[in-house]
């Protein structure tokens, strides 16, 4: 059975929401979202969203196709 994408939430409930890596990047598996952004010119929607892991407050950015894949990310902690 496939999985089916992750959800995100609502633009203004996404931003401080949390995010687990399925593998550790850099050694950092917990995120909250710090940010949302869009491509120049584009006036609606999400192209990216960055990310900032708990413990070492190191910043990424992903693409959303990618936090919407549940073989990467699962939202919350676990």
């Amino acid at each position: 059975m496939a999985k089916t994408k992750n959800v995100l939430p609502p633009r203004q409930h996404l931003i401080g929401s949390h995010w687990s890596a399925t593998a550790p990047m850099d050694r950092d598996k917990h995120f909250r979202v710090v940010n949302i952004g869009r491509a120049r010119g584009s006036d609606e929607g999400v192209d990216f969203i960055e990310l900032e892991a708990v413990l070492s407050g190191r910043r990424r950015q992903v693409p959303k196709e990618e936090l919407m894949d549940p073989s990467l990310w699962r939202s919350d902690w676990k």
